[in-house]
């Protein structure tokens, strides 16, 4: 395993998927968006989108600079326009800090508009 890479769930976790009878395999698709089960408790998911003109990025840092004054080196790993955002047994909702911050950068682009 990568050193960078901790398993803070414990060993082998897996997520397993809440299903009812003659429900197909694959995560469970409600009108409202995603929802499966990990470790027993229930995880309800919806689809975020990257604000156009952005690009989410992973990055990686290969090498721990030895103290705070050394600069650090991030490599870019993937991109992404979406992603999914997972909530603990409650629907994800318009009023969730991660979908609120997705509207920062219009609301930004507003804010310091020149003033016709």
């Amino acid at each position: 395993m990568d050193p960078e890479v901790r398993d803070i769930a414990g060993p082998r976790t897996e997520v397993t998927e809440r299903r009812t009878a003659g429900e197909s395999s694959g995560n469970r698709h409600r009108r409202d968006g995603k929802e499966v089960s990990f470790r027993g408790r229930v995880l309800r998911g919806q689809e975020v989108s990257v604000p156009a003109g952005y690009m989410g990025l992973v990055l990686k840092e290969d090498h721990k600079p030895c103290s705070e004054d050394e600069d650090r080196c991030l490599n870019v790993r993937s991109t992404f326009q979406s992603f999914t955002q997972w909530n603990l047994e409650t629907p994800p909702s318009a009023d969730d800090v991660l979908v609120m911050s997705m509207a920062w950068p219009k609301i930004a682009s507003a804010i310091h508009a020149p003033v016709e």
